[in-house]
């Protein structure tokens, strides 16, 4: 999730770089519109969604006792802080917890520990 934000952020803008100034400043209204997120773009606010989801699945994974609670509370924590505009030392705090949780649940998964395996 948090690639596909920073890939997105980060990879678009390199593009204009290339622009020359004069070309650039045609392109300002398309950029514009972008900005105020004209069309279907409007779709792009279903993306705080997802932390939402995420949510939803660690609150199961706990009450299943799958994860212990202090995993999913760090999960849970991570997940939150996404939902920020864009600051990127709190993308990485989230980022750092959401790993400190989700690592061990994907290294019992790797080794078939998980209930049902």
């Amino acid at each position: 999730m948090l690639a596909v934000d920073k890939g997105a952020l980060t990879l678009v803008l390199t593009a204009f770089q290339t622009i020359p100034d004069e070309q650039f400043a045609g392109i300002l209204p398309a950029l514009q519109a972008l900005l105020d997120k004209a069309g279907w773009l409007w779709i792009l606010w279903l993306f705080l969604f997802l932390p939402v989801g995420f949510i939803l699945q660690t609150v199961g994974l706990i009450k299943d006792k799958i994860i212990p609670r202090w995993q999913g509370s760090v999960i849970i924590i991570g997940l939150l802080l996404l939902i920020n505009p864009d600051i990127e030392i709190i993308s990485s705090v989230a980022a750092i917890l959401m790993c400190i949780g989700l690592v061990p649940l994907g290294i019992r998964e790797l080794r078939g520990t998980l209930e049902g395996s």
